[in-house]
């Protein structure tokens, strides 16, 4: 292959790197399904390099919104844009590198092909590069094998594997009854419904809406949270993200009005709050307040480096990685809740969708969104979480603070 030639596959692969991760990020959760074309054309790159520089420009896309929305979460300061870059590109790279050293050869078997695709999305879904493993090629499957659970997975991850071996006009003629199925996969409608009984309550409380915040804050908010509370008539009301700010026992004496008065009519609320353990570690947790008071969902994986961090002492985020995240309702229903960052990650969703754990059949999602509302970070979470909660048949619903 001459360098002129290699040369330009590199950038045509790049080009459509960058055309699928620019799925990423837009309103309809839908359009995710045309990132089928990434493990497609993956098989068929015709260098490591090439198979590199589109994988590569597929995260960076997808992820565009990571170094403004991280420079406003660490303060904006020209040390906070730094750090968002690198960590924009460093975690690219890490996901980009198993793509291309796991390339499979012009004439991979089934089985070769096959292996090798599993043994990539193992490495970029489970902790540790699957910490940082957002905008997942897995959530195409949750549109083009809605309810199909992990066989939709399987069947997904084989597509490449089918068709590599195949002659290159059955390819081509393969590729061509894909794309269709991709059509019609978006234009089937999305109806993902809401679990029976709950209701959401949005707010715009900006950064005040968090652990950060002063005491007066919280007070404000739980009484504006108070009024909305009583008009809602759902048994179970859901609120974003730290909300609550720090729960010690001052706040906790805020927001137990609200929660009398919610146990006085049947009703819990889930609000989001910081819980500190005695070394001054936190739990990111959805705190049960009303009638079914008492429970929590603990945040598994919180943002690595700005809430967790390897060796953290006081004030980071404690981490439960491979924790089932699932909680049992009053009424005898399984939820599974994701907070936050843990909406862009594959990992949180499959861990708890093994056999191994109990299968909820909801989807909680709650969020803090105020460090990235400028940017196409919140539709991204609200693609993935509709991902998931089409391919393992959940009801969903979400709560967010902008």
């Amino acid at each position: 292959m001459s360098l002129l030639k290699k040369d330009r596959n590199i950038i045509i692969f790049a080009i459509l790197g960058c055309a699928a991760g620019g799925l990423f990020g837009h309103d309809d959760p839908r359009l995710l399904v045309f990132t089928l074309s990434i493990p497609i054309f993956w098989s068929e790159a015709p260098s490591k390099i090439a198979a590199f520089a589109m994988i590569l420009c597929y995260y960076l896309t997808a992820a565009r919104g990571v170094p403004s929305g991280a420079a406003v979460f660490f303060g904006g300061a020209p040390s906070a844009h730094l750090s968002g870059f690198l960590l924009w590109c460093s975690s690219s790279v890490a996901l980009a590198a198993p793509w291309a050293l796991l390339r499979p050869k012009a004439k991979s078997s089934f089985y070769d092909t096959y292996m090798r695709q599993l043994l990539i999305y193992l490495i970029i879904t489970v902790p540790p590069i699957g910490l940082f493993g957002w905008a997942s090629p897995l959530l195409a499957a949750g549109f083009l094998f809605p309810g199909y659970g992990w066989a939709g997975l399987g069947l997904y991850a084989a597509l490449p594997a089918i068709i590599k071996p195949l002659p290159r006009n059955a390819r081509a003629v393969s590729y061509s009854i894909l794309f269709f199925l991709a059509i019609s996969a978006f234009l089937r409608p999305l109806n993902i419904p809401s679990p029976e009984g709950f209701t959401s309550l949005n707010t715009s409380y900006g950064r005040a809406a968090s652990g950060s915040a002063r005491f007066t804050d919280g007070f404000i908010r739980s009484t504006d949270i108070f009024k909305r509370v009583m008009k809602e008539k759902n048994q179970y009301i859901l609120l974003p993200e730290t909300l609550a700010g720090t729960y010690n026992k001052a706040s906790e004496q805020l927001w137990a009005p609200l929660g009398a008065f919610a146990a006085s009519r049947g009703q819990t609320l889930l609000v989001g709050g910081e819980i500190y353990d005695e070394d001054l570690k936190y739990d990111n947790c959805m705190i049960f307040l009303g009638a079914d008071a008492g429970k929590a969902f603990k945040q598994r994986v919180p943002v690595p480096f700005s809430m967790w961090r390897p060796f953290g002492g006081a004030g980071t985020a404690n981490a439960y990685w491979f924790d089932d995240g699932v909680i049992m309702l009053a009424d005898g229903r399984i939820a599974l809740c994701l907070i936050c960052y843990e909406q862009y990650l594959a990992w949180p969703v499959l861990r708890t969708m093994l056999p191994i754990s109990p299968r909820p059949e909801m989807l909680i999602a709650s969020a803090n969104q105020w460090w990235s509302r400028q940017t196409c970070i919140p539709q991204i979470q609200h693609q993935s979480a509709s991902s998931w909660a089409m391919l393992f048949n959940l009801s969903f619903i979400s709560a967010t603070n902008s």
